[in-house]
């Protein structure tokens, strides 16, 4: 993150996919300041399809939290909402590098 604060003038950041930090800390259910804090940082948050990552569903071991497919809505939801809260905007986005 040092870097993107050095560079970050001009540049738009997103929070990610499953993989980001802001994703990973919801599924973690990570206290709300550091929800907080990760909001903050980004220009504008990332939703995934469910398809997208199913794959949580799947693996009960790593991801013992997500149980079903409504499971990933709710955390899709989730980000909709702390866009809402915190006035950034939510992209649809297809996790496409």
């Amino acid at each position: 993150k040092s870097l993107f604060m050095k560079w970050r003038e001009g540049l738009l950041i997103g929070s990610a996919c499953e993989a980001g930090e802001l994703f990973r800390a919801l599924v973690e259910e990570k206290p709300e300041e550091e929800i907080d804090r990760l909001v903050r940082f980004y220009d504008y948050l990332e939703i995934q399809p469910i398809g997208n990552n199913e794959f949580m569903v799947r693996d009960e071991d790593k991801y013992p939290q997500i149980q079903d497919d409504n499971d990933l809505k709710e955390l899709n939801r989730r980000i909709v909402s702390l866009g809402e809260a915190y006035n950034k905007l939510v992209v649809a986005t297809c996790d496409v590098h």
